[in-house]
């Protein structure tokens, strides 16, 4: 069975099932309602204002862009879960973008350094951009004066700029952590959580299949696999990816200036319309129309 319909669900499965979309909707409608209106313009003496004002904005900006990717990904989750007809692992393969995105985000935010640390973090973002970029399409002398433009930056902000046994750029202030550290560092059961992620979008059997799930057949030594979402599991990996992701958000918002009351009275506004959109859609009645997405950078 490639799907796994909704009214398959038993009573433990449909209440996890119901949990992820009232956990999703409330936190897209809640950051959608209020980071937009917040950031644009951020208050005048916030730490994204001090920043704009002095073209030092990368880790935010680039902060809100990975923001964007995050929320996108779980918009298409919050889709395919409202279908009622569950696929079978590729709801992982949008989970995973959105949990990189979420921990390069937090790597930027984090609240334990200051201003000059944090633009090292976003030049060290860009540096990777600028790489991964050029492995595209090779463009020797764009990468050259745009790593040199970096340099700059770096320098004219007292930021050491780092170099490799072959004189290359190599980071800005510090080396940017590998994904794995990353996952390890801002998100509960990182690094398992990266492995087992890494494994739906490759593919391997070692998620795809597990001896407790197999069923046996008629034929000695054979088992067969039912090929249906472990929703329990999927969900449990989904509320660790949107806690990093609610940690975010209050973040950019404190650095836009908010208090963490504001993000937690539209998030209980947002809670209750999303247990409300589970209780139109367990009545079967049609979807209400979501808001049209602002939340996108500038």
């Amino acid at each position: 069975m490639a799907k796994l319909m909704r009214s398959a669900l038993n009573e433990k499965e449909r209440q996890h099932y119901e949990l992820a979309i009232v956990q999703v909707a409330s936190m897209l409608q809640a950051s959608e309602n209020l980071v937009p209106m917040a950031l644009d313009p951020a208050v005048a003496d916030s730490p994204i204002g001090r920043a704009n004002r002095r073209q030092l904005r990368e880790p935010y900006e680039l902060s809100r862009l990975l923001l964007y990717s995050v929320e996108d990904h779980l918009r298409t989750v919050l889709a395919l879960l409202e279908t009622q007809t569950l696929p079978t692992f590729a709801l992982y393969s949008l989970l995973r973008p959105a949990a990189e995105a979420a921990v390069r985000m937090a790597y930027l935010l984090e609240a334990g350094i200051d201003e000059t640390q944090r633009l090292a973090r976003g030049l060290n973002v860009r540096l990777e951009n600028l790489i991964q970029q050029n492995k595209v399409v090779a463009d020797h002398a764009m990468l050259t004066e745009r790593l040199a433009n970096l340099e700059r930056r770096a320098t004219a902000n007292g930021i050491d700029t780092l170099r490799d046994r072959r004189d290359r750029v190599d980071g800005f202030g510090e080396r940017e952590p590998q994904e794995t550290d990353l996952f390890a560092e801002y998100l509960g059961e990182g690094e398992l959580i990266y492995r087992y992620l890494s494994g739906h979008i490759h593919s391997m059997a070692w998620v795809q299949i597990s001896r407790e799930g197999a069923v046996p057949t008629d034929e000695p030594g054979v088992s067969s696999m039912p090929m249906v979402l472990n929703v329990e599991v999927f969900a449990n990996v989904l509320t660790i990816v949107l806690g990093r992701h609610e940690k975010n958000v209050v973040r950019l918002l404190q650095s836009g200036g908010y208090p963490r009351e504001v993000w937690v009275q539209a998030m209980t506004t947002a809670v209750a319309a999303a247990r409300a959109r589970v209780a139109a859609m367990n009545r079967g009645d049609p979807a209400p129309e979501d808001p049209p997405n602002s939340g996108g950078p500038r």
